[in-house]
């Protein structure tokens, strides 16, 4: 499990590149994503957010659900498609 940035609610200011400790939140044409396997889930990033983009990943509510099931990894593939 990892921490995952909410799209819409990024506004790509990038505070939370800055705080990164592992160089896991990259910019991919002016959208920011989190790798997943360089995360460390340390909640810097999400601390750091002030639009509450970033979220981490757990299925505790049907908005939660939604949100998994419509974002993308780094290559475009959808979270839900991931095998964990």
């Amino acid at each position: 499990m990892a921490y995952f940035i909410i799209q819409p609610n990024c506004t790509a200011c990038n505070d939370c590149l800055q705080v990164c400790m592992n160089g896991a939140i990259v910019d991919l044409m002016d959208e920011l994503r989190i790798n997943p396997a360089w995360c460390a889930e340390c909640g810097s990033c999400a601390a750091m957010c002030y639009e509450n983009a970033i979220q981490f990943e757990g299925l505790d509510t049907e908005e939660d659900y939604f949100l998994r099931e419509n974002t993308m990894d780094l290559t475009g593939q959808l979270l839900a498609d991931l095998v964990y």
